[in-house]
């Protein structure tokens, strides 16, 4: 079976969730990303999308403008708030079309990853996890995304990828773990679903991803 068809029948069996994502969280985050929903917190959806390319699957992720009032510079998946009427995987997909211009008659749905809660925003993110053949051509709007970057999944799984370092807000400091990547740190509700994805792809036949 393809990548794809490995992890649709893997998601039937349940999510790893909390175990997967616990060590890529930051600290001071105390179990929150996975506790009850604050009232008031909005869903939204990002699209985790798998590309099938010569040189092995990669995932498009963004680099936020430093200009931006919410997560400024930070790198992350495509996604946004979620519409009235339109389903998480619909969000997802309108805005990955809206930010890098994917083409959506390319993308194929492979199924949802756990939710993370995203404090900083007021956000409830689902991931939805899709596959596309080939690298398609993405052209960033300039008024959300600095930079496209093309994520190896191969080199994100390697343990001499996984990295910590500090950062400060409102006058706290606090350590968080990271993935590196194209010359970024993935860190984060992004890096948690990162991890999620990695211990699934781990999980499988390495034959499937050469």
């Amino acid at each position: 079976m393809s990548l794809e068809e490995q992890l649709r029948e893997r998601l039937r069996e349940g999510l790893p969730g909390h175990a997967a994502q616990r060590s890529a969280a930051p600290e001071l985050t105390y179990g929150r990303h996975r506790g009850p929903r604050v009232l008031g917190m909005r869903p939204a959806a990002v699209l985790v999308l798998l590309c099938q390319t010569e040189g092995g699957w990669l995932l498009p992720m963004i680099v936020r403008p430093v200009t931006m009032v919410q997560h400024a510079g930070q790198t992350c998946f495509p996604g946004g708030a979620q519409e009235k009427g339109e389903s998480l995987e619909e969000c997802a997909l309108r805005e990955a079309a809206e930010e890098i211009a994917v083409d959506r008659e390319r993308v194929s749905l492979i199924g949802r990853l756990t939710d993370v809660h995203v404090f900083a925003s007021n956000f409830v993110v689902t991931p939805v996890l899709a596959g596309c053949s080939g690298w398609p051509d993405l052209t960033p709007n300039p008024a959300e995304v600095q930079q496209v970057l093309r994520v190896s999944l191969d080199e994100v799984r390697r343990p001499e990828s996984r990295g910590h370092h500090v950062i400060e807000r409102s006058g706290v400091r606090f350590g968080t773990p990271h993935i590196e990547t194209e010359g970024q740190r993935v860190w984060g509700a992004s890096c948690m679903m990162l991890a999620e994805l990695i211990t699934l792809v781990d999980e499988l036949d390495c034959s499937v991803m050469d």
